[in-house]
């Protein structure tokens, strides 16, 4: 009796929550090298944190699991059964298809709702940050930061652009060919003549394909050393040139 009237003090304030995933790791070697000193922040954050072995929900594989972890559903519940998923009334072979690949890694073909979105509910906000399965959300308080899996990486691969000069037979890849053009077409300052052209964004994945400029110039008589990357109609002022290394808004 006494037991059952025993209270339990929590926490006036909730505690944030880190879940971190590791694709493919073994949990005996990252205790053993968290234990040899090897690697230092791991061991950290065991002892800080919780750590514990769990077996692997069937089918053993990336999407399937990663859905298990952020529902705490089975695969019969949360229907992520691998990479290619079938759904019911479908051919047996259809969701092995190119065009159906990979939307095991989509929450939308998943049954069970997301630990984030249960969370969002309660009023808390969470940050999704490349969480297999995480996109799209139906969070209204919450951010997602994709890095891989769909949509980013179906959408990113394709799109990569060289110019016609460092072509190599083996590459797969939209060349890029420039012009010169009229300074008056541009109000912008440039040593040489100012480089243009245009690349097309598109992919079997994205809705609409999308049309981009691009100007480079020589801001120093130096050589060419900024780019210009945007719609057809922006205007182009010094701020929006990039240097190497630079990345756009």
């Amino acid at each position: 009796m006494k037991d059952k009237e025993q209270k339990y003090s929590f926490p006036k304030k909730g505690q944030k929550m880190i879940l971190m995933g590791f694709d493919g790791a073994m949990p005996y070697f990252v205790k053993r090298f968290a234990e040899e000193g090897k690697t230092p922040n791991t061991a950290r954050l065991i002892k800080n944190g919780f750590f514990a072995d769990a077996y692997s929900t069937p089918p053993c594989d990336t999407p399937t699991n990663w859905a298990t972890i952020a529902t705490g559903a089975d695969t019969g519940v949360h229907g992520v059964t691998s990479f290619y998923i079938h759904i019911p009334g479908e051919p047996l072979d259809y969701g092995a298809g190119d065009e159906q690949r990979g939307r095991g890694q989509l929450s939308t073909y998943c049954n069970a709702e997301y630990l984030w979105e249960t969370a969002d509910r309660a009023g808390k906000k969470c940050l999704i940050i490349n969480y297999r399965g995480g996109w799209p959300t139906s969070m209204k308080n919450g951010i997602v930061i994709n890095g891989d899996g769909k949509p980013v990486h179906y959408i990113g691969t394709p799109m990569r652009y060289i110019t016609p000069q460092l072509m190599r037979d083996e590459e797969q890849l939209c060349t890029v060919k420039f012009h010169k053009i009229n300074k008056s077409e541009e109000d912008i300052k440039s040593y040489s003549s100012i480089l243009k052209s245009e690349i097309k964004v598109e992919s079997p994945y994205i809705e609409k394909s999308l049309t981009m400029k691009i100007l480079l110039i020589d801001s120093e008589g130096k050589g060419y050393d900024r780019v210009f990357i945007g719609g057809l109609e922006d205007r182009c002022e010094e701020k929006e040139f990039l240097k190497i290394g630079e990345w756009t808004g």
